[in-house]
């Protein structure tokens, strides 16, 4: 072999290693992202469901509220309890039969209306 052809070799051999080298890291870097946002995401909403059993928990019985039931927080309680520095979380409280308790009343009951339709 003349020295053009091993040249010639070596970069077709380099060209090869290169291109599988950088498809993998790719495919490697796409999957670490792929499973970093899943398990972002997990923690988020594990988050809400913590903050939704936490005002849950401080719904008490109040013969004299409308609806029988209160939201025993004060509004400072409530801003920590929900704090978050970038999004804003709502909420409403309703009791079995859809009376509003507390939160906010534009929020929707998407299961109400799933079981009435």
């Amino acid at each position: 072999m003349s020295a053009d052809e091993l040249q010639t070799l070596s970069r077709r051999i380099l060209s090869h290693i290169v291109g599988a080298l950088v498809v993998s890291w790719l495919i490697a870097s796409l999957g670490i992202v792929w499973v970093a946002s899943l398990f972002l995401q997990r923690a988020y909403d594990h988050g809400l469901v913590e903050d939704a059993i936490l005002v849950g928990e401080r719904v008490v019985v109040d013969a004299d509220a409308a609806t029988g039931l209160r939201l025993k927080l004060t509004p400072d309680k409530l801003r920590a309890l929900l704090f978050d520095t970038t999004e804003s979380t709502y909420f409403s409280v309703h009791t079995d039969r859809g009376d509003f308790v507390a939160g906010h009343r534009g929020l929707v009951d998407i299961e109400r209306i799933r079981t009435a339709g």
